[in-house]
């Protein structure tokens, strides 16, 4: 499934988190949550929260710019940052250090997998010339 995006410039004034919906569409077109749902984690063996939302949280974080997991609190309940990366709940810190530290490096070959389809979703990202950009 292809997923277009047009970027264009404008004079809105961009906020910390206008990326959060971008990312959100990118990680939407990777199928992650399909594939990391399936590995059973040790100690989570009937999740309330995903994988794929624990793995899409932390991607959230890092798109924002934050690399601690206790930095998941500011977000927990924020419906913007649910929303805008198809959140069905937001883990908590605990959670989320847990489940990733638990994960012992097995979402990383789902990563791997997942470039080529990462390159054909930003392929399909545009961002034309500004309209008053100075050559």
């Amino acid at each position: 499934m292809a997923i277009k995006f047009i970027i264009q410039a404008g004079k809105e004034r961009l906020e910390s988190n206008g990326g959060l919906v971008l990312g959100g569409k990118i990680l939407s077109g990777l199928e992650l949550d399909r594939r990391v749902n399936g590995i059973i984690i040790d100690g989570a063996l009937e999740p309330k929260i995903t994988n794929g939302d624990v793995l899409r949280s932390y991607f959230g974080l890092l798109i924002m710019g934050w690399t601690n997991y206790e930095d998941i609190e500011m977000y927990r309940h924020d419906g913007y940052f649910r929303r805008a990366l198809g959140l069905k709940r937001v883990p908590s810190s605990g959670t989320l250090r847990q489940r990733l530290d638990g994960a012992e490096g097995r979402f990383d070959g789902v990563l791997k997998a997942q470039r080529w389809r990462l390159r054909t979703v930003l392929q399909n990202i545009t961002c034309p010339p500004a309209r008053n950009a100075v050559a």
